[in-house]
């Protein structure tokens, strides 16, 4: 197990995540959100700041991390208003088309170590234009994750498998015989 059998996860999502305060969410291990619903919590908060961005979390996970492809679009600074020691990105695309639609998540990443692009990527695009990408791979070596199927990580837990047999009631079996004959 990953031990997280006694956290207490709570949804930022919806339509009833307004009715959520910040005591409750500081009540909680793990908050589920999405880069949506803290975009809207952002254009929203123009004139007062939503708590969201004033707690220092200590982890943030953020999926379809290929939504932060533009440092100017309104997803991208309402995730890079979030405080965190630690931020993590998940996706499934393929890193990005250009340099440029990397820098979005190599921002948010490096934040707020080194939130300023203009601060390090003239010297990767200098390379660039030289035609080498050493120091892009260099700097993706250290920023990001990418197994294979032959790729053991030793630091993942065994794969275990549970099965449990749930009976159906009257109506359930009945529907799944209708479907079985159907089918076959």
């Amino acid at each position: 197990m990953l031990g997280l059998e006694h956290c207490k996860p709570q949804i930022f999502h919806g339509p009833t995540h307004h009715s959520l305060s910040e005591a409750d969410i500081l009540k909680c291990d793990i908050i589920i959100t999405s880069h949506i619903t803290i975009t809207q919590e952002f254009k929203q908060t123009k004139t007062s700041t939503s708590f969201i961005f004033k707690i220092n979390w200590h982890h943030i996970v953020l999926d379809e991390v290929h939504y932060l492809n533009s440092q100017y679009t309104a997803t991208h600074q309402a995730i890079n208003r979030l405080l965190s020691s630690c931020q993590i990105c998940l996706t499934g695309m393929p890193i990005h088309n250009t340099f440029y639609d990397l820098l979005g998540t190599i921002s948010f990443i490096t934040q707020p170590q080194s939130s300023d692009q203009d601060n390090w990527s003239p010297f990767i695009l200098s390379s660039l234009a030289k035609g080498s990408n050493d120091i892009l791979h260099l700097a993706l070596r250290h920023l990001s994750l990418h197994p294979t199927k032959t790729t053991h990580l030793k630091s993942l837990p065994t794969i275990s498998h549970h099965y449990e047999l749930l009976p159906f009631n009257p109506t359930m079996l009945q529907e799944y015989s209708r479907l079985y004959k159907e089918l076959l």
